[in-house]
């Protein structure tokens, strides 16, 4: 990958994250004074969420260190964790929510903490995906070197077969066949 591919992959990665950090904070001050209606420690909880979000969010824009991402991208799925249990089983001292899937506010919470996730999940399987690749162009040029993908399922089935052969179920189960 070119240096100005990464650059602007860096830069998609992290308008997306600041994006969607940006999302969840602008949500979390519009629910406040319902969160601090209902409970004190909601209310603050919220407060500190939107905090967090603009702290990381300026972090994702400062730096390179992809830790930052990866603290954004377990930031938000705590938040989707907590949303999640407080709408199947409810929080201490606030049940109101408890099965109440269709608040607006809350889906596009929702949205914002997946897009985090998502672009964090991405960032985090693309230096193992970049390793693979050499592997990967190596069994496509054996492809083109004359071996035919009925050779390469074969060789497949061969590697099935040894493993069955050489694997044995616990006593009492039937081997797979």
């Amino acid at each position: 990958m070119s240096e100005l591919q990464t650059a602007v992959n860096d830069a998609l990665t992290r308008a997306a994250v600041i994006i969607g950090l940006g999302g969840i904070a602008v949500v979390h001050i519009l629910q406040a004074p319902e969160a601090f209606d209902a409970t004190f420690y909601l209310g603050f909880l919220f407060c500190l969420a939107v905090v967090a979000c603009l702290i990381l969010a300026a972090a994702v824009a400062t730096t390179n260190d992809s830790r930052v991402t990866e603290l954004a991208g377990a930031f938000a799925s705590l938040i989707l964790l907590l949303y999640l249990i407080s709408r199947c089983f409810g929080l201490p001292a606030f049940t109101d929510d408890k099965g109440v899937w269709d608040e607006p506010l809350g889906l596009l919470s929702m949205v914002f903490e997946g897009l985090v996730i998502c672009v964090t999940a991405a960032t985090m399987s693309a230096p193992r995906l970049a390793a693979a690749a050499p592997e990967l162009a190596h069994e496509f040029d054996r492809l083109e070197g004359g071996d035919t993908a009925a050779d390469a399922h074969q060789n497949v089935l061969v590697a099935q077969s040894h493993v069955q052969t050489t694997s044995r179920a616990p006593s009492g189960l039937a081997s797979p066949a």
